[in-house]
Parts: structure tokens; sequence; C-alpha cells
């Protein structure tokens, strides 16, 4: 049971760092930077994606089509297309 407790401590050690950091989030906006996209760059302004543990990068878009191509290659993880 010893044996059990320090090996789940040594690994919670390691996590703790990982989310620290935050999980990395590709996003990508559906056109140009834009007043309707100024919520997005707020919430990461004020710490709202690293509140919950989100490490959020935003990208600006070339067009709602373009968007969708993003994510279905994978390139990116969320995205606005409007």
């Amino acid at each position: 049971m010893r044996k059990l407790l320090l090996l789940t401590a040594f690994v919670m050690s390691f996590a703790g760092s990982a989310l620290a950091e935050g999980i990395p989030i590709k996003f990508t906006l559906d056109w140009k930077i834009q007043g309707v996209h100024g919520w997005f760059y707020l919430a990461k302004q004020k710490g709202y994606f690293a509140a919950e543990g989100l490490d959020v990068t935003i990208d600006q878009g070339e067009g709602s089509a373009a968007t969708v191509s993003r994510i279905m290659s994978g390139a990116y993880d969320a995205a606005l297309a409007i």
C-alpha cells in the first residue's frame, strides 16, 4: 500500500507542472481581427482562459471556408466560423 501511495505521489508531482502551464489550444478566427472578435482577446487578457487551465493561441482567419479547413486538417483545436 505504501509503494502505491508513493508511486501516486510521484506521478502527481509531474502532473502539477503540466497543469501549471495550461493545456495548449490553437484557436482560429473566421476573418481578420475585427470588433466582433474582441471578446476572445478580452477573455485572454483578463486571464479567463488561464483560470480554466488553458493556454489559448488566437490566430486571425482567412474566411469561414478556410477556418473549416483548418479544423478538419487538425491544425487548430477550435474556431469561430460565422
